[in-house]
């Protein structure tokens, strides 16, 4: 059975189908410039996603993990997707603001896409994300002190 804690800020736990455990989550970080965070912190991101399992499951102290990742993600400031296309000649497509959830949207955001091209949208008419244009999210600096106050506020909410 999957596992997601209360906090804003969430830890998620489950089983893969080939009987593996995978935990992601806990707390984000934003470098400046949306920089991808170097070896070094995707090694302390898992080892402290390794005491949080440990935490939750405590026979599992002894396991490795076999594989970390640690990356970027998108997000946008009202944490709602959007896909569509835009532009004088409608011709510029995007999929952004996936906010967490990009495994499962990327996929159903390409096939919107794809009939946005083709002409066959009108099965997707319904979806309050089509053709929605997220806010406006500043540059930096002000985009790196805007992140950063919000996480702040998130911590404070889940402590």
């Amino acid at each position: 059975m999957p596992f997601a804690d209360t906090r804003t800020e969430v830890y998620y736990c489950g089983m893969t189908r080939d009987h593996r455990v995978h935990i992601g989550g806990g707390p984000v970080d934003y470098l400046f410039n949306a920089r991808a965070p170097a070896a070094a912190a995707v090694a302390r991101r898992g080892r402290e996603l390794q005491r949080s399992l440990t935490r939750l499951h405590p026979a599992l102290a002894q396991v490795e993990f076999d594989s970390t990742w640690g990356g970027l993600i998108d997000m946008s400031l009202d944490e709602a997707p959007a896909v569509g296309r835009c532009g004088r000649h409608a011709n510029v497509y995007y999929a952004t603001g996936y906010s967490g959830h990009g495994v499962n949207l990327t996929s159903l955001f390409g096939r919107i896409i794809a009939d946005l091209i083709a002409g066959e949208d009108e099965r997707w008419h319904w979806l309050p994300y089509l053709n929605r244009l997220p806010p406006y999210v500043p540059n930096e600096p002000f985009r790196w002190l805007g992140v950063h106050a919000g996480l702040a506020a998130i911590r404070a909410l889940d402590r």
